[in-house]
């Protein structure tokens, strides 16, 4: 299995589930940002937000493909 291919397999629910990540974690960034000094606290404020939101979506898309395998 290639790096791409479990994202081809699945592209429209992968995409369907990527815009709720997407605004969640704009949400988070916007959030975040408004009581942040700096941007590494920008930064270190938003890591677990995001990493867990992308980390949850990217396996999420990889059960998908093969599902549909």
């Amino acid at each position: 299995m290639t790096l791409t291919e479990p994202y081809r397999i699945a592209a429209p629910a992968a995409f369907l589930l990527a815009l709720p990540a997407a605004i969640f974690a704009a949400t988070c960034f916007i959030a975040i940002d408004r009581h942040s000094h700096s941007v590494s606290d920008t930064l270190y404020g938003i890591y677990p937000f995001w990493g867990t939101t992308f980390l949850l979506w990217d396996w999420l898309v990889r059960r998908l493909a093969e599902a549909k395998r």
